[in-house]
């Protein structure tokens, strides 16, 4: 048995997961459970997520 491969025009190109942000809304507490619970993953694996997390918190925790 064969199958049929069907090519997506060119206009209709698939979305990738990597370009697809998601919004969620965590409290502090929330933000530093899932922070430590990344800084138990290998830092190689889980250093962008943790710097990116960091860095939109920052710009929303008020300093003082």
């Amino acid at each position: 048995m064969s199958e049929q491969v069907t090519e997506q025009p060119a206009a209709q190109k698939q979305v990738q997961p990597k370009d697809i942000n998601i919004n969620l809304t965590l409290n502090l507490d929330q933000v530093n459970m899932v922070l430590t619970a990344l800084d138990e993953v290998p830092h190689k694996f889980s250093r962008g997520v943790i710097d990116s997390i960091r860095e939109q918190a920052i710009k929303q925790v008020p300093q003082g």
